[in-house]
């Protein structure tokens, strides 16, 4: 006979968790003081504070408090000997000690589960037990409290605070059915599902209720047997596998600051050596180096256990990142420089790194990834944020990813997500998900909370054992990532392919937000990168010292704020505080670095009296202006008009890519501004025509005999922002519905008009907020510069600068991390409409055969591209997780530029030179040093940009990298104004591959589209 209801079955096992604890005693009242954590700088105690705690009592927590409690307690006679635990709900995210040692990582929460159940060693009757735990805010809840609510703290209660014993028969008895139950809903043969409900059934029925509590955990050990007799009755030969790993992705800053994750890794960390220890099966997945280097430094003890279970092979390193970086908008240097410093770090202090690129939770995958990954020793790829898309569902889980240069590797999205509990419905999932399902037998997934930290629990693995082989279900087995991929290695041809970038369908908002981490991010890109340049020229010429200390410090602060949290926006308040602070610090070295090897490279150079010395560390002519400090006032540039502004001589020397220019200065004064008025920029290339509202009425390009509008140019929207409740991240289509033009202007001026330049300044006030444009022509320019302050003071706001070009194409062509990407200009499918906003780095580009126009900028990256409608996002005002985010003075310039030919003709040189200005210094002494030949680095075509110049990790000689630009292919030949004896081909992090043939000072290289090539050089 059966029960009919399985109601009435798990009414049943509800009734039985009681008996799992057989002795129990109340710790009761805590010591309680309290504190602040300043990160690297420890504790700042409260020496006025100093009370008792106890249950049902409460505290606050907020940001960075710390709560410390200690207390006492003596084994009795009834608990020796036998499984221990403790049960901490001391309130928050806590860091358990007992006796000296870490034991655990605590959360006591609503939201999620509680772990507040703490494992402790078998103890003898009369050990004591020391407690000391260490409480702070729980950042997952507390945001939406904060930021929604304005709550200055969170109230934490101090619940139960208790050591116990189990049994451990009665315990296994109740995950044994707790499993069965999860797993019925999902075995589709009937005969096995009829089979594991009558097991559940009869054993259920074999327990002996309402007895005395020892005659009913003696009936539970009965029914045990018999339920997993009954299992293994059953015949069942799984045709698939899922293979979990362990896993918590602790996000490096979100809802917390960056120092906060000093303290979640060593909650997690606690939890999972400790878990290793009690489950041998157990492996752990854990990327992001800095992480680890903040255990090392401030959790030394926990550290070296993570050494041990590394060395056991029950610890993954993978990912071998710094963090786990953006990589819509990090430019292709900066993420090898992630995996550059961070498999160094692993290298070092492990011996180990993996072949699997792990993100499971990013915004997007930039086309120029693929090949980062494999220039960079791995293999592999993985991650499950696509599961997340919001329109089309992306088609594949196991799949080959080919990149924009025609790299690919092998690439997995997980699916479900990489918060799993090891449930039935999770392996289910991940399992019928699995692609191609008659060659392709596994699937991969991970258990254990995450973003804020936490790891896998007990319970988790727990259900694992049982899960192993369930009948009617998969087999899974707990693995490793690397070995979960070599299922796949020499199934290439079975497997389909991805070509080109991996748009996430969310988040769009992310290529936006905080305008100051985005222009600090890509202004320190590119003084990091020249200053490495600098710095080699310089110890070549002088044998001065290259600061490699100080240069890899400052790529350390730069990768930590590119993590997907940080660099994308989506973090609360008080971690753009902090980024304030870190930028600054950053810049502070660099110019620091600049300053010194400017002038030393100056000194270098032989020139007069009285000259400027102007160094383009471009990969590109340079006629930007050049901005020089000291000249004297009856001094000019000779052959240049020059104007004067704020005690500066600025003038726009022609200079060779990579080389330097020695300009003599003679007497005379600086252009004189002429009257003109408002409605026209003009030089011998351009006539730009403007209105009374400053918006571009024409652009004709003179030199090509053609108008680059159709319509109208440098139209200000601002749009309604409103989105779900994810706002920083967050840009949905009905942006469009409510727009306002910004026709109404405050003012207009001409500011300048000289032989130099026009620059005529419009003000335009929307609600809060103050837009002032400065648009400027250059009198030897071939675009129209607008160089922009907004006092911005908006919510839920977006503001674009769109343009109406006569060009027509069905695709538009953005600048990436190395090199460029197409995307669609129609809505034609479900897929081109989700890519409304699209991530680019420093231009984007409409052409059509002959001709093109494109939007060069200095710091953003959203774009939108309709039809023959461009636009640049240059603001937005989202309210969550940051109200004010955005709020005050943002300085940025973006240029409008048409073009003969496509993207190709110089879009990409215009960009570049845009976007690393030329640097100079006044010679008011004659300068005596030995340089004569302007050119330092030679490259022979135009398609191919230096990407880095740095001396090697290891010190053994240099290493410089290039990469080709616009989708070429042939020899390239360089000439280095080094003398050098030998070239070794490397890849991305340095490791030798091939010697290249040398003549003299130069060497030749093939190279592919799009392709990144990195040499060795050896004096």
């Amino acid at each position: 006979m059966h029960t009919l209801k399985i109601g009435v079955l798990k009414d049943m096992f509800k009734q039985l968790p009681k008996y799992a604890i057989v002795d129990k005693i109340d710790i009761g009242e805590w010591e309680y003081t309290k504190g602040t954590f300043l990160g690297d700088d420890g504790y700042e105690m409260d020496e006025n504070f100093k009370s008792t705690i106890k249950t049902g009592d409460h505290h606050p927590s907020y940001y960075d408090c710390a709560h410390f409690f200690k207390a006492s307690v003596t084994i009795p006679e009834c608990m020796a000997g036998k499984p221990l635990r403790a049960k901490l709900a001391v309130g928050g995210e806590a860091l358990v000690n007992c006796n000296g040692k870490y034991v655990a990582g605590s959360t006591f929460r609503d939201a999620l589960p509680d772990r507040a159940n703490v494992t402790l060693p078998v103890a003898k009757a009369g050990d004591v037990l020391n407690f000391e735990v260490e409480s702070t805010v729980d950042s997952m809840c507390f945001c939406d409290e904060h930021v929604i609510g304005g709550a200055e703290y969170q109230d934490c209660l101090f619940g139960e605070t208790t050591i116990f014993t189990v049994d451990e028969e009665a315990e296994g008895y109740l995950f044994d059915i707790e499993v069965a139950f999860d797993c019925l809903p999902f075995i589709k043969d009937e005969h096995i599902y009829s089979k594991v409900y009558a097991a559940i059934d009869d054993s259920l029925h074999i327990v002996d209720y309402d007895f005395e509590p020892d005659r009913v955990r003696e009936s539970m050990k009965e029914a045990r047997k018999f339920f997993n007799k009954k299992l293994q009755e059953i015949k069942w030969e799984a045709q698939s596998k899922v293979m979990l790993t362990g896993h918590s992705h602790i996000d490096v800053a979100w809802l917390w600051r960056v120092q906060e994750s000093i303290r979640k890794s060593a909650r997690t960390f606690t939890n999972v050596v400790n878990l290793m220890d009690q489950y041998p099966e157990m492996t752990f997945g854990q990327s992001e180096a800095v992480l680890y280097d903040m255990t090392k430094k401030h959790y030394p003890a926990i550290y070296e256990r993570i050494k041990e279970k590394v060395a056991n092979n029950q610890w993954d390193i993978c990912g071998n990142v710094w963090v786990e970086a953006d990589t819509n908008l990090a430019s292709g240097e900066s993420l090898i420089r992630q995996v550059l410093y961070g498999t160094e770090f692993f290298k070092n202090e492990f011996g180990k790194v993996s072949k699997t690129y792990w993100l499971p939770d990013c915004f997007g995958f930039t086309a120029a990834l693929p090949q980062i990954i494999k220039g960079c020793g791995m293999e592999n790829f993985i991650t499950s944020k696509l599961t997340y898309n919001d329109t089309t569902k992306f088609p594949y889980n196991m799949f080959m990813w080919r990149g924009n240069n025609g790299d690919t590797i092998y690439a997995h999205l997980m699916r479900p997500s990489y918060n799993c509990h090891y449930r039935a419905e999770e392996i289910i999932h991940a399992d019928d998900e699995c692609n191609n399902k008659s060659e392709l037998t596994t699937a991969m997934s991970m258990y254990g909370y995450g973003d804020g930290g936490g790891g896998p629990t007990r319970e988790m693995l727990e259900r694992g054992r049982r899960l192993q082989n369930f009948p009617g279900m998969p087999k899974t087995e707990i693995g490793h990532i690397d070995d979960f991929f070599m299922t796949y290695h020499g199934h290439e041809d079975e497997l389909p392919v991805w070509n080109g970038e991996m748009y996430y369908e969310n988040h769009r908002g992310t290529f936006t937000s905080q305008a100051f981490v985005k222009k600090n991010n890509r202004k320190c890109e590119y003084l990091l990168t020249r200053n490495e340049i600098m710095s080699v020229l310089l110890k070549e010429l002088t044998g001065e010292e290259y600061p490699k200390d100080k240069l890899e410090e400052g790529w350390r602060i730069l990768m930590t704020n590119q993590f997907h949290d940080i660099l994308p926006g989506s973090s609360i308040h008080e971690v753009f505080d902090d980024c304030k602070l870190t930028y600054a610090q950053l810049r502070n070295i660099l110019n620091e670095i600049k300053g010194t090897k400017l002038k030393g490279l100056c000194k270098a150079v032989k020139a007069d009296k009285d000259t400027v010395t102007v160094w383009n560390l471009a990969s590109a002519v340079s006629r930007e202006p050049v901005e020089v400090d000291g000249v004297p006032e009856n001094l000019v540039a000779e052959g240049y008009n020059c104007v004067r502004k704020d005690g500066k001589l600025i003038f726009t020397p022609e200079v060779q890519q990579l080389s330097f220019k020695v300009i003599k200065l003679v007497e005379g004064k600086a252009c004189e501004n002429k009257k003109s008025d408002c409605t026209t920029l003009e030089n011998d290339k351009l006539l730009v025509k403007i209105d009374e509202n400053g918006q571009l009425t024409s652009v004709f390009d003179k030199i090509n005999d053609r108008e680059a509008l159709n319509g109208k140019g440098n139209i200000l929207t601002i749009s309604l922002d409103k989105c779900i409740h994810e706002t920083a991240w967050n840009l949905e289509l009905n942006y469009k519905k409510k727009m306002w033009e910004l026709k109404d202007t405050v003012s207009a001026e001409v500011v300048e008009d000289n032989e130099l330049r026009k620059v005529i300044r419009f003000v335009k006030k929307f609600n809060k907020s103050t837009i002032t444009q400065d648009y400027i022509l250059y009198a030897d320019g071939d675009s129209v510069i607008f160089d922009t302050e907004v006092d911005w003071h908006e919510s839920d706001k977006v503001l674009k600068a769109g343009f109406d070009v006569s060009v027509i194409d069905t695709d538009a062509t953005y600048d990436i991390a190395h090199g460029a990407f197409k995307r669609p200009t129609h809505y034609n499918t479900a897929y081109d409409l989700t890519r409304f906003e699209v991530a680019a780095h420093k231009w984007a580009d409409l052409s059509e055969g002959s001709y093109g126009c494109s939007i060069i900028n200095d710091c953003k990256y959203g774009y939108d591209i309709h039809d023959s409608h461009m636009r640049i996002t240059l603001m937005r005002a989202p309210t969550m997780p940051d109200p004010t985010g955005d709020h005050g003075i943002n300085t940025f310039k973006y240029e409008f530029h048409p073009h003969n030919g496509d993207w190709r003709f110089d879009t990409v040189q215009r960009a570049n030179a845009f976007n690393i200005p030329p640097v100079a210094m006044y010679n008011a002494e004659a300068t005596d040093g030995k340089l004569e030949n302007e050119q330092f680095i030679t490259i022979d075509k135009k398609n191919v940009s230096l990407e880095a110049f740095k001396v090697a990790q290891d010190g053994n000689g240099y290493i410089i990298r290039f990469v080709e630009d616009e989708q070429a292919r042939g020899n390239v030949t360089v000439n280095l104004g080094i003398d050098f004896t030998k070239v070794i081909e490397t890849n991305m992090i340095e490791e030798n591959k091939e010697e290249i043939k040398c003549e003299g000072n130069s060497f030749t290289f093939f190279t592919k589209p799009y392709e990144v090539k990195t040499f060795r050089i050896i004096k």
